[in-house]
């Protein structure tokens, strides 16, 4: 089960956990059949504490290479 966003034909707008498969579902404010509506996915995600860790630990590689000399070749 998972949270879709409905819409109807008059416009209203409604939350259901329903299915992946589930397309159609009756609107509750006017009992006409609403679609499933494209929505934007709802992601959670540690990215701020992640990109942070990253950058620190870049930083250190970084530093250890020019101190013992280690270049990219190309």
């Amino acid at each position: 089960m998972i949270l879709h966003t409905f819409s109807c034909p008059d416009g209203h707008i409604t939350e259901k956990l329903v299915s992946m498969d589930t397309k159609e579902v009756e609107c509750p404010d006017c009992d006409q059949i609403a679609t499933k509506a494209l929505s934007c996915p709802k992601i959670k995600t540690d990215s701020w504490k992640s990109t942070r860790q990253w950058a620190k630990q870049r930083e250190t590689q970084i530093k250890y290479e020019r101190k013992h000399g280690i270049t990219l070749e190309t």
